[in-house]
């Protein structure tokens, strides 16, 4: 299997690959890039992240991409990286940025539906992150272990966030919901908790 390949930078991809299973590759933390064979059909790569071919779907961001040099608030050395998602993806699926420690800033289009089970699960460095007004669905442990995340708007358009989408997140004390409680589906302590227990210092601001 791919998964322990630790410090392949490039992973190539054949034309006749269907499906890559959501845990493929999620301990290839060297990777700079997937390269998708022109002639598949199912799968392709856009600047190295894998997408379905009709680019509706994110399945896979290669979590050593583009890093950048930079120093933290403390003056070490630090290397992050930034990602834009092309217009036209609807969804980012299960653990498509899965432990990408190094991911400091997601621009997410106004074109994405859904964010799938641990889809930002650990991803550290992300700070701020703007939901687009066309997202309707969070996953399981969507952002768990998302320490760096303070506050957060959730769009109107979001019927359903299922449990434990925010795990751990222990620094994400604000939360406005553009809707009420009652018109959405909410799993089991969806909200951010401290070790699944409850923050006191948490508000959930409702519509």
């Amino acid at each position: 299997s791919a998964t322990n390949l630790e410090y392949v930078t490039k992973i190539n991809i054949g034309k006749n690959v269907k499906e890559i299973g959501v845990w493929a590759f999620e301990n290839n933390q060297h990777v700079t890039s997937f390269n998708i064979d022109d002639e598949n059909e199912y799968l392709c790569d856009v600047d190295g992240v894998i997408y379905t071919k009709d680019m509706k779907t994110l399945l896979f961001y290669p979590i050593a991409k583009d890093l950048i040099d930079t120093k933290d608030d403390n003056g070490n050395d630090i290397k992050i990286s930034k990602y834009t998602i092309p217009d036209g993806v609807e969804i980012i699926r299960s653990k498509a940025f899965y432990k990408c420690g190094y991911l400091a800033e997601i621009n997410i289009p106004d074109s994405v539906k859904r964010i799938e089970e641990k889809t930002f699960f650990r991803c550290e460095k992300i700070s701020e992150i703007k939901l687009p007004q066309s997202l309707e669905f969070i996953g399981k442990d969507a952002f768990s272990y998302c320490y760096g995340l303070t506050e957060l708007d959730i769009p109107a358009t979001v019927k359903q966030i299922d449990e434990y989408a925010f795990y751990n997140c222990t620094n994400l004390l604000t939360v406005n919901i553009d809707n009420s409680e009652s018109d959405m589906t909410l799993g089991n302590k969806w909200y951010p908790t401290n070790q699944g227990k409850n923050i006191d210092e948490l508000k959930i601001n409702w519509k």
